[in-house]
């Protein structure tokens, strides 16, 4: 059982339900789904993404990080989601020190990603926009590990490093399930409502 099997339930339920309303576009859980299955294929197969790996993502909300995180719990890798807010180098340092071995880059950022050496740090850096597209439709459809489970960790989140060095929190998939149901139980959330997301999801 992995995080992944939220999204697959909801497809079998009600596929054509909005799971995701991003910039008056509305996915919905049968594509989100079928997203999902395409980045997981992408990581594993085309960027040799194995169990236990880091994968980074810098950039700001959007549907694919959202779909990054759910590949990488369908095959046991872990997201390494980057404060878009911190300088370069700072985001070189995470990398080397998380082992990050893909980061996804958006364009906005991508200058900065270019004056620093990722290669040293062993990263291959992914170009969101047309060129991971195109990635993504070339994938095969689905990859999925069966020894993934709720203790296996999921997310690396990073702090400020307000006192030093950001040092790096790991969320287990558990966690994320948890978290989710006490969010649930907090706000008295039912499918019919809409929640809207306006903090970076790079925040725990």
């Amino acid at each position: 059982m992995n995080l992944s099997h939220w999204i697959e339930r909801w497809t079998d339920f009600q596929p054509e339900k909005t799971a995701i309303r991003f910039e008056g576009r509305d996915i919905s859980y049968a594509a989100f789904d079928a997203r999902i299955r395409r980045v997981a294929g992408l990581l594993h197969h085309d960027l040799d993404i194995e169990h236990g790996d880091r994968v980074a993502f810098l950039g700001l909300n959007s549907p694919d990080m959202l779909a990054l995180m759910f590949a990488c719990a369908r095959i046991g890798a872990l997201l390494v989601p980057l404060n878009w807010r911190l300088a370069p180098p700072e985001h070189l340092y995470i990398l080397q020190n998380a082992g990050v071995k893909v980061l996804f880059c958006e364009d906005e950022f991508a200058d900065g990603t270019r004056s620093i050496d990722t290669d040293h740090a062993g990263c291959r850096v992914v170009a969101m926009g047309d060129a991971f597209e195109q990635l993504v439709a070339d994938a095969p459809e689905d990859t999925i590990d069966p020894a993934v489970g709720p203790d296996d960790p999921l997310l690396i989140v990073y702090t400020s490093g307000t006192t030093g060095r950001p040092k790096g929190a790991v969320l287990t998939q558990n966690a994320m399930t948890f978290n989710a149901i006490n969010s649930i139980a907090m706000h008295d959330m039912t499918r019919n409502d809409v929640m809207f997301t306006n903090l970076p999801m790079f925040h725990v």
